[in-house]
């Protein structure tokens, strides 16, 4: 009698659900940036960037030199943010992924805003 692979059958299981259309998990990070994050070119970049893939959240900047943001979305789409941001930093602004935290959903958010600064 032939054993059946539990494992290969949660595999085809999954697959099944992605190609029927089933809706990607959701993301939500908090990601502090550091540097030259002061300039209205990072908050206009990272504000940009968000709507462009239509992502809610928030940013805020400190008086110390962070930039806070919160992006919630799909998650390619926030992994897609996340290395864009990244890539920014070669075009002259000089700034860097400090700190980022995965935190739960939630389900009241329906923009990207920017927060008092």
């Amino acid at each position: 009698m032939k054993k059946s692979n539990p494992l290969a059958s949660m595999s085809t299981k999954k697959d099944a659900r992605h190609m029927q259309g089933s809706p990607e998990p959701t993301r939500r990070v908090h990601l502090s940036y550091a540097g030259q994050v002061n300039s209205g070119q990072f908050v206009y970049t990272a504000t940009e960037e968000a709507e462009k893939l239509g992502l809610t959240g928030w940013i805020s900047r400190t008086y110390h030199g962070i930039a806070d943001l919160v992006v919630q979305g799909p998650a390619s789409k926030v992994s897609r943010y996340e290395k864009t941001m990244t890539d920014n930093e070669a075009s002259g602004v000089l700034y860097n992924l400090a700190d980022l935290e995965e935190l739960k959903p939630v389900s009241n958010e329906s923009s990207f805003a920017r927060q008092d600064f």
